[in-house]
């Protein structure tokens, strides 16, 4: 081998070297971002895991209030829960005076 082509491997050497670490850096990056997406995928899941509890709970909720309202006659009560769309079941409807 002549003292060129040593030069030029050395050089292409070194050129594969740096390549190399550049992509063991781009590595470490996606591997990085990869762990926070999959930190924000896990969240998400376990919220939509945790959905049919949230909604029993909420169900319990307008059960309890339409309880309350059945009780107690409470015309505030009653008229919250029919802005929201709720019928209380046992409430009479409030009386509007002209």
């Amino acid at each position: 081998m002549t003292e060129r082509q040593t030069r030029w491997i050395a050089w292409s050497g070194t050129a594969l070297a740096g390549l190399s670490g550049l992509l063991v850096a781009a590595n470490i990056v996606l591997a990085m971002v990869n762990a926070r997406t999959q930190v924000e995928v896990a969240a998400r899941q376990q919220f939509i895991a945790d959905g049919p509890q949230y909604t029993a709970v909420g169900e319990a909720l307008v059960h309890s209030l339409d309880a309350a309202a059945a009780a107690t006659n409470d015309q505030t009560l009653i008229a919250m829960m029919q802005r929201h769309g709720l019928s209380p079941a046992g409430a009479t409807p409030a009386r509007r005076t002209r």
